[in-house]
C-alpha cells in the first residue's frame, strides 16, 4: 500500500511539474511573473525619472531665484554705502519728499 502511494504521488508530482501554477507554487519564476514584476519595475521608473524631471525643473527655478536675489542684496548694499554718504539735510528732504508721495499714492488709491 505505501508503494502504490509512493508511485501515485511521484506520478501526480511529474504530472503537475509542467504546470505554471506548480512552478508558482514551488517558488520558480515564470515568463508571465518576470514579465509582471519588469512591466510594474519599469511603471515605478517611469515614475521616478518623470518626478526627478519635475524636481530639476524646480530646482533651475530656485537657482534662479537665489542668482536674483544675491543681486538685489548687492543692489541694497550699493544703495545703503551711498546714502551714508548723503548729508543729513538731503536725507530729511528725501524722507518727506518719499512720504508726500506716499500719502498722494495712498489718496489716489481711495
Amino acid at each position: 500500500m505505501k508503494r502504490i502511494v509512493l508511485i501515485a504521488g511521484a506520478g501526480l508530482a511529474l504530472t503537475l511539474t509542467g504546470c505554471a501554477s506548480m512552478w508558482k507554487a514551488m517558488g520558480v519564476a515564470t515568463v508571465s511573473s518576470v514579465k509582471a514584476r519588469d512591466d510594474k519595475v519599469d511603471a515605478e521608473l517611469a515614475d521616478l525619472k518623470s518626478s526627478i524631471d519635475a524636481l530639476s525643473g524646480k530646482m533651475t527655478g530656485v537657482e534662479q531665484a537665489t542668482a536674483e536675489v544675491t543681486k538685489i542684496e548687492a543692489l541694497v548694499n550699493d544703495l545703503q554705502s551711498k546714502i551714508d554718504l548723503l548729508p543729513q539735510e538731503t536725507l530729511k528732504r528725501l524722507a518727506a519728499i518719499l512720504t508726500k508721495a506716499a500719502n498722494e499714492a495712498q489718496s489716489a488709491g481711495q
